[in-house]
């Protein structure tokens, strides 16, 4: 299968992880649409989540809401998130001056909207990190 997508490379240089690429895609969507006022993230290691995943968290924005994210099973999952435009500077602030890496330490600071899924078979957020949780997804899948 041969699909094209768009690569954005990080804004900054040096792997500095999620928050990166979130910045990174918050510039490339001011820069190429310059009506979007929103973006969502997701891990690719998680193959579970709903079809309608947008649809829910966008349903979830108040006029005071600057990031959406989810939660299952007790558990925040950061990278699951619609993310306001608006703060474009700020993360880029704590990126390079402040040298924050880690999502709730930053996104404690802001107006966040957490999102419970409830859990099927299957935790909806499951990350498949190793052999044993592909075969679990797979298991899954077969069932």
């Amino acid at each position: 299968m041969n699909i094209n997508f768009e690569v954005i490379p990080d804004k900054i240089p040096g792997y500095l992880g999620p928050l990166s690429g979130i910045l990174s895609a918050m510039h490339w969507a001011k820069n190429n649409l310059p009506d979007c006022k929103w973006i969502a993230s997701f891990p690719v290691d998680s193959v579970f989540f709903p079809n309608n995943f947008v649809e829910i968290m966008v349903d979830k924005i108040n006029n005071k809401t600057q990031i959406v994210c989810a939660k299952s099973n007790g558990r925040v999952h950061p990278v699951f998130a619609l993310w306001s435009i608006e703060l474009i500077y700020d993360l880029e602030k704590a990126l390079v001056e402040d040298g924050l890496r880690k999502i709730d330490k930053w996104t404690k600071d802001y107006n966040l909207e957490i999102i419970t899924f409830k859990k099927s078979s299957i935790d909806p957020f499951f990350n498949i990190n190793t052999k044993e949780d592909l075969d679990l997804a797979k298991n899954y899948l077969r069932n």
